[in-house]
């Protein structure tokens, strides 16, 4: 297990840099990976292979915000094989008023420490 936070602490003003929406957020929370949710995360699997070694920033929105990026959605959505999911797939904006219904605002996400640095 590896606890390095890179230097992170609490209070700090963040934004990832591959992950989640482009705007600034405050670390409210740093935990190792184990203590976080068990939901599958594609995105972060794929970008940081070995995040699940590591610390996880917890952090919090000034305002709620989407915990993926319209383009993350796209391509984790990309990867379902549902027939309605598949059927709106490549009208953009049909896709946009789909992820703006069914994307909750958060004010708190996680983001594994790679995407920090």
């Amino acid at each position: 297990m590896n606890f390095d936070t890179h230097g992170f602490k609490l209070g700090d003003r963040i934004m990832g840099r591959h992950t989640g929406c482009s705007e600034p957020s405050t670390i409210i929370g740093l935990v190792h990976a184990e203590a976080t949710s068990t939901m599958v995360k594609p995105r972060w699997d794929e970008l940081f292979p070995n995040w699940r070694d590591n610390m996880v920033a917890i952090c919090k929105y000034d305002t709620p915000q989407k915990s993926l990026s319209f383009d993350e959605f796209k391509e984790q959505f990309n990867k379902l094989e549902d027939a309605f999911l598949q059927s709106i797939s490549n009208d953009e904006a049909l896709l946009l008023a789909y992820y703006k219904h069914v994307m909750p605002n958060v004010e708190i996400v996680q983001y594994p420490i790679e995407d920090l640095m």
